[in-house]
């Protein structure tokens, strides 16, 4: 679940939502449309406690990427050796 998604489930405005957070309406914003964006552990708890965990500090901390560690790098193949 996502912070925009918990908004909607529980009928929360985005002026509300950071009034909870301690943060600016826009910078609330700015991390609902960069879901991938990194945020302060501070504020990754205040998110799991206000969600009460419905949202996880760890998914906060450590966004799912595109590309998983566990995945080969499609291009190293195509790179020149150099010796």
């Amino acid at each position: 679940m996502n912070i925009h998604e918990w908004q909607t489930e529980n009928n929360i405005s985005n002026k509300d939502m950071a009034r909870m957070l301690g943060v600016h309406v826009s910078y609330l914003t700015h991390l609902k449309n960069n879901p991938k964006r990194r945020v302060s552990p501070e504020l990754a708890l205040k998110v799991e406690k206000i969600t009460k965990g419905s949202i996880k500090l760890r998914e906060l901390l450590f966004p799912k990427d595109d590309k998983s560690i566990a995945s080969p790098d499609k291009n190293k193949g195509d790179r020149a050796q150099i010796s």
